[in-house]
């Protein structure tokens, strides 16, 4: 309960991070539209969690299952419950995330100058390249490591979390965070499965959300990138 408590007070505070920005740029424009995607996201997790704290309620979750437990069996369902919130809330926000930055691509990109690329790898590659654009040129190499394990541990959906590729790491020293403060070093080791826990998921989207608000941050304030959700009807 302790541990679902303090997720649930970590997801206040990132929500409360990504707020602050929403409503800063016209609300088609993708600086709302992901962001406001994200909040949603997070909101959707955070009530899922409140929610859960009744199993731990033993009386209360038989007499609505018809069914008998042991403490270590609800013990185990409720971490079970958790790892899946988060791996489903880690989906969803990677999939406005990768759009996020294909949308940028897709804007500054010319045609004399790829960007836009069917690998979300080299699409972003290509965006921080300051040989093609040089709007992003305060995207630091530690900012592309941590964009790079991101996609890392995102492949490891498609394989049960297992990590099938060579070793991987980052290291996470976020002072000013509002998830975890101490150094982290989250691992992928070669054919193994992934041992990174909630709190530490959690971690790296916040880092993730930093470096979306960096680069939105570098686009003009006059500029409007109209999200593709617009289309089919996004704030209507």
């Amino acid at each position: 309960m302790k541990e679902i408590n303090q997720l649930i007070d970590n997801l206040e505070n990132l929500n409360n991070l990504i707020s602050g920005e929403i409503n800063k740029h016209n609300e088609n424009d993708i600086r709302n539209v992901t962001l406001d995607l994200v909040a949603t996201r997070i909101q959707d997790f955070r009530t899922s969690l409140i929610l859960s704290k009744n199993i731990n309620k033993k009386w209360l979750f038989e007499n609505n299952s018809n069914e008998h437990y042991s403490d270590i069996e609800i013990k185990t369902f409720i971490s079970n419950f958790v790892h899946n919130q988060i791996d489903a809330f880690f989906i969803n926000t990677f999939m406005y995330i990768e759009a996020h930055i294909r949308l940028i691509a897709k804007y500054y990109e010319n045609s004399n100058n790829k960007i836009l690329n069917f690998k979300i790898s080299q699409t972003f590659e290509n965006l921080t390249n300051n040989n093609k654009i040089q709007l992003f040129e305060n995207i630091s190499e530690e900012n592309k490591l941590l964009f790079k394990f991101y996609l890392s541990l995102r492949n490891t959906i498609h394989t049960g979390h297992f990590h099938t590729w060579d070793y991987d790491f980052f290291i996470i020293n976020d002072k000013s965070s509002i998830i975890d403060k101490t150094e982290k070093k989250l691992e992928l080791h070669k054919n193994k499965y992934v041992e990174i826990n909630p709190f530490e998921k959690l971690l790296l989207i916040e880092q993730i959300i930093k470096l979306i608000l960096k680069i939105n941050s570098k686009i003009p304030n006059n500029t409007i990138i109209e999200h593709s959700y617009v289309d089919i009807g996004y704030n209507e």
